[in-house]
């Protein structure tokens, strides 16, 4: 058996290593480590004992982190030099060797005593029932390896000759030093583990040594290894992905909703209490003046299409201010947006027209979005729009809001309502989404694309209720299904007969340095397409969408330098020369950073527009998969050489509103319609010219309605 040593930063969950941290907490670590290091040089140089190490310094310092730790004794055998509890238990089993034993481990030899004590602690620990630990610690006091304890588990606990080994040595019956003879047997095993018949089996550990000169990147990966959230498994990646209440519920204040139960549904009304100024009460007010139907529907209907283009334009603001490294960059404030008017003139002068073709020249630095999520939909046509609302609506701040004054106290009293929304989304950090501060730079709360999406999806199921799947369940689905399909493919065109992905990762890295092998695994992988039929808020395609990258990276398939891609909880976590990638507005157009992010613009545009396709009973529905699709195009918009970012695109004929239950033909009919070949050749010829923006909306869905009817003239 031999060690596989990953650095602090690889050993973490992507997602922790990725997470911003306060600079004060990350500052007292720091000084703490200090006096932990400057102690144990002073006490190896006095020549103290290991139990006295351990208690003057390892010990504090493992207080420092916020964690209980003591000596713990297994019901009178030999104790565990140091251990963390959690609930009264072990949580961490701390094994300590003085600096330069002989019984220490190393990097190029785990088979040492220390490593044969780990393992007879954490056997003892599950033999007494103690299913609640989560890692081992061996240390000289300078080198440090953590182990994860599931790998302790499943190759040891769970290995019959290991446990047969300790429950021998366990036995009463047996005469001589125990511990000793359960050293001596499992030093005897473990060159017996093999991984296959050739290779010795490893395991997978983090290391660090105190005494090289760290970088400040180090000791922040090393701050976050020995911290709760990675020592106890706290951090949980779910959490940046679910709902955030607060966020939610004042939102919904906002617009004049409110969540309610029915029977074993959360349904969205209209608020109980309502405030006048509120979004639903101010859109009420104005339809009965003009004379239209003020019912709940239609209200709603309004509200959902605003919204989404606002909370959508909020993470676009936060793009483009991050990418040019400049607040003055922000557009949804009440400086720039004085009212309703103004509103409107961004949806549809601004954000619907090229720059080119702009009344408002102080917007250039606005993307052109060419998408129908900035096109009057009917119901504004035929009801009313944003720029109907009355400007001089006012509403009293929520009593739990998040906004807070100068002295930090929620606010309260009166505020208009269009000043109330901005302040609000202003109050939260949308702006992580594709970059990382390695300190915090605010105490703003995350909200990233997944919550939004989550967000989306409740206020469309506002009649029926939602029924979000959870990112976990989506990204396996995504994985089992592709990876399947890829493998499928190769071997049928490079009549190979690999059985898993891992040997299909074997194969291509045989071959990758072949252009024209690369160009065939590509064109492979492009052509798989993937339908969801009931898309929901588009999370499943949103999954298959990262997991097609991935799925490349993994194959090899990406030619360049220093990428390294990870997929965690439904998110690419990429890093570009060992450091975490971030776009910014480049100086040079051939920089690794910016050809990386039109890469992934491109590979996800490429992907959404010709490899995702989605149908939905419900309108919203299809409606929000779009915004969703967006969201995730928009992490890699990038800059041209004229300075302009680039264009969503066309997705509008993917993503369909219908029921897919029933048909009209079967899969494999003959549809008997005169000149329908040709008719089909030249739909695809229009889609083609749509997607390239060479051709106009009116004319693909003139063209679809067109191929609709000659259908339902059909008879099967």
């Amino acid at each position: 058996m031999k060690l596989s040593i990953k650095t602090p930063r690889d050993f973490l969950n992507p997602l922790l290593a990725k997470k911003s941290i306060d600079k004060t907490k990350f500052d007292a670590f720091n000084s703490n480590l200090q006096i932990y290091i400057h102690g144990i040089h002073s006490q190896h140089n006095s020549g103290q004992s290991e139990p006295n190490i351990v208690s003057n310094t390892l010990q504090p310092f493992i207080q420092s982190l916020n964690y209980i730790a003591e000596v713990h004794s297994q019901k009178g055998q030999s104790g565990i030099d140091l251990a963390i509890k959690k609930e009264h238990k072990v949580s961490v089993i701390i094994e300590a060797k003085k600096y330069q034993d002989r019984d220490m481990i190393s990097k190029e030899d785990l088979h040492k005593k220390s490593f044969y004590e780990s393992i007879l602690y954490f056997m003892r620990e599950r033999h007494q029932g103690n299913q609640n630990i989560y890692h081992i610690i061996i240390t000289d006091f300078y080198s440090w390896f953590v182990f994860d304890a599931k790998d302790f588990d499943k190759l040891f606990w769970q290995n019959r000759q290991i446990k047969k080994i300790f429950e021998g040595i366990n036995s009463n019956s047996l005469l001589g030093d125990r511990t000793a003879d359960f050293y001596d047997l499992v030093a005897k095993e473990l060159p017996n583990l093999k991984a296959n018949l050739f290779d010795d089996l490893s395991i997978e550990c983090a290391y660090f040594n105190l005494k090289d000169d760290n970088t400040e990147k180090e000791l922040i990966a090393i701050y976050k290894l020995l911290s709760v959230d990675s020592l106890l498994k706290e951090f949980n990646p779910n959490d940046a992905n679910s709902l955030n209440r607060e966020f939610y519920s004042e939102l919904l204040y906002i617009l004049g909703l409110e969540e309610v139960k029915n029977g074993g549904k959360k349904l969205i009304s209209r608020s109980v209490k309502p405030q006048i100024g509120s979004f639903y009460e101010n859109i009420a007010d104005k339809l009965s003046q003009r004379g239209k139907n003020s019912d709940f529907e239609t209200i709603i209907r309004l509200i959902i299409i605003w919204v989404n283009r606002i909370l959508f334009l909020k993470l676009l603001e936060s793009q483009i201010v991050s990418w040019n490294k400049n607040n003055d960059y922000k557009f949804l404030n009440q400086d720039k947006i004085v009212d309703f008017d103004a509103l409107e003139n961004l949806f549809f002068d601004v954000l619907a027209k090229k720059p080119t073709q702009r009344r408002h020249k102080e917007f250039d630095y606005i993307p052109y979005l060419n998408s129908s999520l900035f096109e009057f939909s009917p119901i504004e046509n035929d009801n009313l729009s944003v720029s109907n609302l009355s400007d001089d609506a006012v509403m009293e701040y929520y009593a739990k809001t998040v906004i807070k004054d100068e002295k930090t106290n929620r606010k309260s009293g009166t505020v208009s309502t269009l000043a109330y929304l901005f302040e609000f989304l202003d109050a939260y950090d949308f702006g992580s989404m594709g970059s990382d501060d390695i300190f915090a730079p605010t105490n703003k709360t995350l909200i990233n694309a997944s919550v939004l999406g989550l967000i989306f999806e409740k206020i469309n199921g506002y009649k029926d209720g939602s029924f979000y799947t959870p990112s976990f369940i989506t990204s396996y689905m995504a994985r089992e299904s592709l990876q399947k399909s890829v493998i499928d493919k190769f071997n049928a065109v490079f009549e190979i007969e690999v059985q898993d992905f891992d040997e299909l990762k074997r194969y291509c890295d045989k071959h990758n340095y072949k252009n024209e092998f690369l160009e065939q695994a590509n064109t492979l992988i492009n052509s798989i397409t993937i339908c969801d039929p009931a898309v929901g808020s588009g999370h499943f395609l949103v999954s298959a969408l990262n997991e097609i990258i991935y799925i490349k990276y993994q194959l090899g398939l990406y030619a360049i330098r220093g990428l390294n891609i990870k997929l965690a909880n439904d998110e690419l976590i990429v890093s570009l020369h060992d450091e975490w990638f971030e776009y910014v507005k480049p100086k040079s157009y051939d920089s690794d950073n910016h050809l990386l992010q039109k890469l992934l613009f491109e590979e996800k545009q490429r992907i959404i527009e010709n490899q995702l396709f989605g149908v939905d009973i419900n309108p919203n529905s299809t409606q929000i998969t779009k915004l969703r699709l967006w969201i995730e195009l928009l992490k890699n918009s990038y800059y041209t050489q004229s300075a302009e970012l680039v264009t969503l695109p066309n997705i509008d004929i993917n993503i369909k509103t219908g029921n897919s239950l029933i048909s009209r033909f079967e899969l494999k009919d003959e549809i008997k319609i005169n000149n329908i070949k040709q008719e089909i050749k030249n739909y695809k010829k229009i889609v083609k010219e749509y997607k390239e923006n060479i051709g106009g909306k009116k004319e693909v869905l003139a063209s679809i309605e067109n191929l609709k009817d000659k259908f339902r003239l059909t008879l099967k």
